[in-house]
């Protein structure tokens, strides 16, 4: 009798199976194609390209989001951040800050890394006093640091620890590294401390930490960039009012470009065929505007001013070349500006005062949040809306529905 109970289950278990399990199978099935698709849909709608900025007035760095040009996270760091440099995957941002207080004066000089996924700190790396310029290698293995005591610092991205130190010149500013990884260019002043001596490009080997030329620049060199294909450096002297273009074959000046008063930073268009450079102009008295000076590489000759804000001071070029965007400490803007047509399309307020800092542009997993001081990690978009589930529940209902109703 077990036996035949047990014969009889099994027929109305496999006769209940082509009836109705069957069928709400083949429902549930286009349930989870139809969620797949939303999440690819989702994925594929939640990368974009976003810029860190420091603020020095409230100790944070904004997350600008460059295809809406809106603040989307500001991340808490330390005291008086100065500079930011991403990693190419996007997955690291490095912040240089002072540490600096009114009461204690300078600290002591921090690097501060930052998880690009979380937006949060998740480790600090002591270094010298006085951040100057920070870069990060092509393969993300090594952060180079600049600091005013006259230091090169090399950090070793694995274990967030300095493994080695490159004495330069005096007066450091911005650094640099080439495409191919193998070069280190540091801008530096001079031994006299003077604004009227010219500085010089400190060229350092990546493998061995050792200088391997300097070369003769304008006065107070303040920032330096290189082109995508790592044959040309462009160093922006202050003092000098223009820009001198290096041959980095042989580290020797091939040309030298005037711009604007002040020319603070500088950035190459990622064709290579424009060279961007801000312009203080002296409008750090508030009774002008600064300006970007548009550079044609191919013949080291300006060919377009852009008025920006007041005290233009970094600049950098989205991935696909399409937007310019330049700091603006004076008013605490930051300029957008479309480089199809040389003008300025957005202007986006900064939290507090924003310091004289280098903001990189990459491309790194996208996320929403509403801009706040002390929000340090913006919610991540789900690749699933709820709305999208139960559309999709439904939806394999009727097919269910359908197919036993077919089958009856």
């Amino acid at each position: 009798m077990r036996s035949f109970v047990v014969r009889i289950g099994v027929l109305v278990m496999d006769n209940s199976f082509d009836r109705i399990i069957r069928p709400l199978a083949c429902g549930f099935l286009i349930i989870a194609a139809l969620i797949l698709a939303v999440s690819i849909a989702n994925a594929q709608t939640s990368t974009g390209t976003y810029a860190y900025l420091t603020n020095s007035g409230n100790n944070t760095v904004s997350v600008i989001d460059t295809q809406t040009n809106s603040i989307v996270a500001y991340i808490p760091v330390g005291v008086d951040p100065a500079a930011v440099a991403l990693s190419q995957d996007g997955t690291r941002a490095y912040v240089m800050c002072n540490n600096f207080t009114i009461t204690g004066g300078y600290g002591s000089n921090a690097l501060y890394v930052i998880d690009t996924s979380t937006n949060t700190v998740v480790a600090t790396v002591p270094l010298g006093i006085g951040p100057a310029g920070i870069a990060v290698n092509p393969a993300g293995t090594k952060v180079y640091a600049v600091a005013e005591n006259n230091m090169t610092y090399v950090i070793d991205t694995s274990t967030n620890t300095v493994i080695s130190t490159v004495p330069v010149m005096f007066n450091t500013g911005g650094v640099v590294v080439s495409p191919d990884g193998t070069k280190i260019y540091v801008t530096c002043g001079n031994s006299s401390n003077s604004a009227w001596d010219n500085g010089d490009l400190s060229v350092i080997d990546a493998s061995t930490y050792k200088v391997l030329a300097t070369v003769p620049v304008g006065r107070v060199p303040s920032d330096v960039a290189v082109n995508p294909a790592g044959t040309r450096i462009y160093v922006a002297n202050m003092n000098s009012n223009n820009v001198t273009v290096i041959d980095a074959s042989t580290n020797t000046v091939i040309a030298t470009v005037p711009v604007g008063v002040f020319p603070e930073g500088v950035a190459v268009s990622p064709d290579g065929t424009k060279v961007y450079v801000t312009n203080d102009n002296n409008s750090n008295w508030g009774n002008t505007y600064s300006s970007v000076s548009v550079i044609d590489a191919a013949t080291d000759t300006v060919t377009d001013t852009i008025p920006v804000g007041m005290s233009a001071d970094t600049v950098m070029v989205t991935p696909d070349g399409s937007k310019i965007f330049v700091t603006n400490s004076y008013n605490n803007t930051v300029s957008v500006i479309d480089a199809a047509t040389n003008t300025v399309t957005t202007t986006l307020p900064t939290n507090g005062f924003s310091s004289i800092s280098k903001f990189i542009i990459t491309a790194k997993p996208a996320s929403t949040s509403t801009p706040s001081p002390v929000s340090a990690s913006p919610t991540k978009t789900p690749f699933v809306s709820i709305a999208g589930i139960v559309g999709a529940i439904a939806l394999g209902a009727v097919f269910s529905m359908l197919a036993l109703r077919k089958m009856n």
